[in-house]
């Protein structure tokens, strides 16, 4: 048996589900079981849920809205399937609607709390977001603050070794040589954060193109890299002393590419680039 073998089997999670400790979550659970054993703090009966499936992925959405008297902590929940099973999920939760019996800042305090959230494993700090890591043996927790709301995102590791590489990046101990493509995505990460665009563009672009290992992570890279191609432009727009020779064919090139393979945001990439164009010509404002 190979090493790399041994380690992912040491890594599998059990048949039965991993439980997360959160409002009866399960990973790896159907989509059925958790429609049942999804319990919010507050008035579950007034959720709201829809579903969606594309190239063999199951989506699942609940919301409660204020409008329907629905109020709950979390508020909102996306969960992610493969094959019928539960690899990913992030939970929304806001004061706004948050019970009045419940506030959410008391109510999330003590969900940490009963499920041994309290001390990370790594955190970092991003355009006024604070995450905190917390890793498990089969699967890692997210918590993000974002002023007054919370994010709180699951990710089962064997499939979606999203967070555990996140979590890597910003100083967990932990390996990850039983993710495929995941050390890349750790570097890309911490380059990000560094503001080191070239080498993250370097690390995402040998993910995209594996053909092994997690199909959300490759997915997630193609996104994080068509936005990376995004910031070098701006960066080089705004500092072009410090560009190279012929930054602004390089940085039309850049957002072209990062429009066709992210073409949910190529509108937003045309008016960045029009944007450089324009204060290229007349100087930053």
């Amino acid at each position: 048996m190979s090493t790399l073998l041994l380690i992912s089997l040491l890594f599998a999670p059990p048949l039965s589900g991993t439980d997360t400790g959160l409002w009866g979550l399960q990973l790896g659970a159907s989509p059925d079981t958790v429609r049942a054993t999804y319990a919010p703090t507050g008035t579950p009966q007034r959720l709201e849920w829809s579903q969606a499936q594309a190239d063999g992925v199951h989506r699942l959405y609940v919301r409660c809205k204020a409008t329907d008297l629905c109020f709950a902590v979390p508020a909102e929940g996306d969960f992610v399937f493969i094959e019928g099973r539960l690899v990913a999920a992030t939970l929304r939760a806001d004061a706004e609607r948050a019970p009045s019996a419940h506030p959410a800042r008391e109510t999330l305090l003590g969900i940490s709390a009963s499920s041994g959230l309290t001390v990370a494993d790594a955190s970092a700090r991003s355009v006024g977001r604070f995450t905190r890591y917390f890793l498990r043996p089969h699967h890692t927790v997210a918590w993000v603050q974002d002023g007054p709301d919370v994010e709180i995102k699951l990710y089962l590791d064997s499939v979606v070794p999203l967070g555990r590489a996140e979590a890597v990046a910003a100083g967990a101990r932990a390996s990850l040589d039983a993710f495929p493509g995941a050390a890349l995505y750790a570097r890309a990460h911490g380059a990000i954060a560094q503001r080191d665009f070239d080498g993250a563009i370097s690390a995402l672009e040998g993910l995209s193109e594996m053909k092994k290992g997690s199909r959300l992570l490759r997915e997630q890279a193609t996104l994080v890299l068509a936005m990376a191609l995004a910031a070098r432009a701006q960066k080089w727009g705004r500092e072009p002393k410090s560009a190279p020779e012929n930054w602004a064919r390089r940085a039309a090139t850049d957002l072209a590419r990062a429009a066709a393979i992210a073409p949910s945001l190529a509108s937003e990439f045309e008016a960045l680039g029009k944007r450089i164009a324009s204060e290229k010509t007349t100087g930053p404002k």
